[in-house]
């Protein structure tokens, strides 16, 4: 009796153990990015790229801008995150210049120049610049 109840604690110290590295890693895993938007520069070879980043229950959406080679998807560091967006959308003027358009938005990140290489190897000095009319 005593190693079947043995047996029994091992097996629920396995599983105990099984279900925490599980949620470790559920946890851990990058968040999955939705693409809302795309716009390819008017001089070609970058793409500006509007995305929400999914998360769980707790906390809001961000959504997040990225300018990356033409036709990839957003990685690395985002030129903007913000979060309670209404009415975002990107706009290229011309020489590489980004605007960002919102109605509202509360902005946690901001980075109004960045350099991206082109898959043609062109490098591209973006400027952003951002028209939000009401910044919670």
């Amino acid at each position: 009796m005593w190693m079947q109840r043995e047996l029994v604690m091992k097996d629920l110290f396995m599983q105990i153990i099984l279900a925490t590295a599980f949620s470790f890693l559920v946890a851990c895993a990058p968040a999955k990015l939705e693409e809302i938007q795309r716009s390819t520069c008017a001089n070609g070879g970058i793409d500006a790229v509007v995305a929400t980043k999914e998360t769980d229950a707790t906390v809001g959406t961000p959504t997040e801008v990225y300018v990356v080679p033409e036709k990839e998807g957003p990685a690395g560091d985002p030129v903007l995150r913000v979060d309670k967006a209404k009415g975002l959308r990107v706009i290229w003027g011309e020489n590489d210049n980004l605007v960002v358009y919102a109605d509202s938005a509360r902005v946690f990140l901001y980075t109004p120049e960045l350099t991206v290489r082109a898959h043609d190897g062109s490098i591209h000095v973006v400027s952003v610049r951002l028209d939000i009319k009401n910044k919670s």
